[in-house]
């Protein structure tokens, strides 16, 4: 059995930034920071496992932008951009495995807000905010609400 944890979507107004969290430490300063619940958007790896790749948190303090990113175009262009690594989340895979969709990036430049979203809801709001699909940064696991939606 797969060990998996949620990766919970959150939003702030004041900053136009949405940031994904896992541990239960980023899920408080979320909301601390004055970010709300938006949903559970999906399911990731606790642990490494084979085709597994880190799932990682940055800020960029001048954009007050949260990205989780896993791909390397992305961390790249994130390191390009100075934004600075907080913590690993969690793993998700590379490619694509029975049981898994994919995490897809999208970037807002008005915002100058990067999501990573996985869940159709999450990817139906950004495509409705203005938010351009940029790539496919890894696979996950649907949330428990698409899991018991497909059954």
């Amino acid at each position: 059995m797969v060990k998996k944890m949620s990766l919970e979507l959150y939003w702030n107004a004041d900053r136009t930034d949405n940031c994904g969290a896992c541990t239960d430490d980023a899920k408080q300063t979320a909301v601390e920071c004055g970010y709300i619940h938006i949903r559970e958007d999906c399911r990731i790896r606790r642990k490494h496992k084979g085709g597994s790749i880190p799932l990682k948190t940055f800020w960029h303090a001048g954009r007050k932008d949260n990205q989780t990113a896993c791909h390397p175009d992305t961390l790249e262009q994130a390191e390009k951009d100075g934004y600075k690594e907080i913590r690993t989340e969690g793993y998700v895979y590379d490619h694509h495995k029975s049981g898994t969709i994919p995490l897809n990036l999208y970037w807002h430049a008005e915002r100058q807000d990067n999501q990573s979203v996985a869940h159709p809801d999450s990817q139906q709001q950004a495509e409705k905010d203005g938010y351009t699909f940029i790539r496919t940064e890894g696979y996950v696991f649907p949330s428990d609400d698409q899991e018991s939606s497909s059954d």
